[in-house]
């Protein structure tokens, strides 16, 4: 099963602006995956660099991820990267524009079923959350931002995208947040006790209604996936 959620942030409601966020999901044989993409609000095409972004992650991993589980960790990255870069250069080709103008960040979490692995991607500061019974853990980790965040069309951005692969039985659910929806939930840098219940309780409609009661200024997306079968550095 697949939930997801993704809202305006105020600061883009008052400005007329658009959703940057971009969420979507598939099947495909045995495999299952959700991604999430930010785009970059003062890139001109960020809207668009999402969605193709996440297409093409999401399709790649759905019809070669069981393939791209034999490479390293970075040579995961190196390739997926390729084929992002690949798709937004077709793009700005086509819209006479440079490729930085469809910049965004990507997170992507692969369920092989097949093989009963998780494969976790993320590039920038998305969170990607496994819960496991009663807790829940940090699968991949937002990238530090405070000098900029790394995005896709970054130089060197495959050095510094997250490729992480574990057992799925390890793994209840995953929940992928875009940077505007992980935020409200952390105080002095750690997730809210009440928070971490919600998710480990997999109450999608909770955390959708506390997420709309912040009303935060940056668009607030996430999206989930059952596995329903504990690895990672448990929140504190």
């Amino acid at each position: 099963m697949i939930d997801r959620y993704s809202h305006i942030g105020k600061w883009h409601a008052d400005t007329d602006g658009d959703n940057q966020d971009y969420i979507c999901s598939g099947k495909y044989g045995k495999n299952s995956v959700i991604t999430l993409a930010d785009g970059v609000s003062s890139c001109k095409e960020s809207k668009t660099g999402a969605k193709i972004t996440a297409d093409t992650v999401t399709n790649l991993f759905l019809k070669k991820g069981e393939l791209l589980q034999e490479y390293s960790e970075q040579d995961i990255a190196n390739m997926t990267l390729v084929e992002v870069l690949y798709e937004l250069e077709q793009a700005a080709g086509s819209d006479n524009r440079e490729i930085e103008d469809y910049s965004s960040t990507i997170a992507s979490v692969l369920h092989d079923k097949k093989n009963k692995r998780l494969m976790c991607m993320s590039l920038g500061d998305s969170l990607i959350i496994g819960t496991s019974g009663e807790d829940c853990y940090v699968l991949t980790s937002p990238y530090d931002s405070r000098k900029g965040c790394c995005v896709t069309t970054t130089q060197g951005a495959e050095t510094q995208t997250q490729i992480r692969i574990i057992d799925d039985a390890e793994i209840d659910s995953v929940i992928i947040l875009s940077d505007g929806a992980w935020r409200p939930l952390f105080e002095r840098g750690s997730m809210k006790k009440d928070i971490r219940s919600m998710l480990a309780a997999e109450d999608y409609e909770g955390l959708k209604n506390y997420l709309t009661e912040q009303n935060g200024n940056d668009d607030y997306s996430f999206i989930t996936m059952d596995i329903t079968r504990k690895s990672g550095k448990a929140l504190k």
